[in-house]
């Protein structure tokens, strides 16, 4: 039997292809990204590239930056939603959730 420690693999397994995260990270560490580069699409341009992020466990992270920086795409990596396609991506958490925020602009007309 194989310590979870020591695992390094990621399976591409699920729907679309997608990787399924099956590494575990450090025991003092929630989320490890090591020369992490993903993609949406198997064998396509890298949004993600070069990523380095270790979060110790019980740590607030803020994920801040102006739009089109990447932090949705962020988040949604460590949701396992994009494509691993260099480098390791190791989590050791339950119950993770991601609700994004939809821009919206309602428009109403006053009655004369």
């Amino acid at each position: 039997m194989q310590n979870c420690d020591e695992v390094e693999d990621v399976d591409d397994v699920g729907s679309g292809g997608r990787s399924v995260l099956t590494t575990v990270a450090k025991k003092e560490n929630a989320v490890e990204l090591e020369s992490a580069s993903l993609s949406w699409d198997k064998g396509g341009k890298c949004v993600l590239e070069e990523m380095n992020v270790e979060v110790k466990k019980g740590e607030l992270v803020a994920v801040i930056g102006p739009v089109g920086a990447g932090k949705s795409s962020l988040l949604s990596a460590l949701l396992g939603e994009m494509l691993l396609e260099e480098g390791k991506l190791r989590t050791d958490v339950t119950g993770i959730a991601y609700v994004p925020q939809q821009a919206w602009i309602q428009v109403l007309c006053a009655a004369k």
